[in-house]
């Protein structure tokens, strides 16, 4: 069962970047719309590790080069997670059943957001670019026997020239602190 493979590739991943918790959602492959109720989940989760910092992508990216749409289940987790930052994540209004369920409203102070037209900030990778790297790789139903290193080593140097002072590798982000 395809659900089965992605958890177990996920975790695969995961051992290798050294995450230890991982929630899943559950929603299908490619079927993900940035509802209601994938809001309220996020904004759950955000109060259940009382998160003041997130990182999602950018949910205006459609389109990448003339090579690459941008999929829509990518486009819809990062519409519901700027909705669930803010306001819902901190507001006592918003999913009054979660309050039921003791997790109290929260404020997220920084938001990564990846894939951004509006990167403002470049994150060293060097030292984890191959653990990166390696940890793509155990999304074998996704990846097939294509190999990701090439390209995000040519990604990850162009980003490591953009900042100062220059690295080897780096990865891009719209930077937001989030006041009050």
């Amino acid at each position: 069962m395809l659900k089965e493979t992605r958890h177990n590739e996920q975790l695969a991943a995961n051992r290798i970047l050294g995450i230890g918790t991982f929630v899943q959602l559950n929603r299908p492959d490619g079927m993900v719309v940035p509802d209601l109720e994938l809001r309220r989940d996020l904004v759950r989760v955000i109060r259940e590790f009382k998160a003041d910092v997130v990182v999602c992508q950018d949910p205006t990216n459609w389109f990448f080069g003339n090579e690459y749409i941008n999929h829509p289940d990518h486009r819809a987790v990062a519409t519901a997670s700027v909705e669930a930052i803010f306001p819902a994540a901190g507001n006592r209004n918003y999913f009054p059943e979660l309050l039921a369920e003791g997790l109290e409203p929260i404020k997220i102070k920084e938001v990564y957001i990846s894939t951004a037209s509006q990167a403002d900030v470049w994150v060293d990778i060097t030292e984890v670019m191959d653990r990166k790297i390696e940890a793509l790789r155990q999304h074998k139903s996704q990846m097939g026997d294509w190999d990701p290193a090439p390209m995000l080593r040519k990604w990850g140097a162009e980003d490591g020239k953009k900042r100062t002072p220059a690295v080897s590798y780096a990865e891009d982000f719209r930077y937001m602190r989030i006041e009050g």
